[in-house]
């Protein structure tokens, strides 16, 4: 459930992922949510993903990498480099998003992301599932 674990724990998900604008601290999330649920986090810069660390996050949502249009509220880049050092420092599995491509989307995956979100390069495609199936093919070719 994205956003609200008030929801998430009324239908019994199994997990919450929270962006950075939503009014939860990050370790009362994993309070509430128990070590059993799944807890997914935003992070964009080096303070956000600490805080995710700290809270034994299941998984941190990278980004954005690239510049994006899909979220007005995305901010600048913070690239690669910002990608690679975290996936260095933690075991919590890295998902990259903003601004992925096919054509972007190998040093992404060799900058230490375990995957990616994407948006913008799907919807935006004229057949659907094939840019969806040439993205999975780029990430797995590497």
């Amino acid at each position: 459930v994205n956003d609200r674990i008030d929801v998430a724990l009324a239908v019994d998900a199994d997990g919450v992922h929270l962006g950075q604008d939503d009014d939860m601290p990050v370790q009362l999330a994993r309070k509430l949510l128990g070590p059993a649920r799944i807890l997914g986090i935003s992070a964009g810069n080096q303070v956000e993903a600490e805080a995710a660390i700290a809270a034994s996050a299941d998984y941190i949502s990278v980004g954005a990498i690239y510049a994006t249009r899909a979220k007005s509220d995305a901010g600048a880049p913070i690239g690669i480099r910002f990608l690679s050092e975290l996936a260095v420092r933690t075991t919590i599995p890295l998902i990259a998003i903003g601004g992925i491509t096919v054509q972007n989307v190998s040093p992404v995956i060799q900058a230490g992301a375990v995957g990616v979100a994407v948006i913008t390069a799907v919807v935006s495609a004229d057949d659907i599932a094939a840019a969806t199936r040439d993205i999975l093919n780029a990430i797995q070719s590497q």
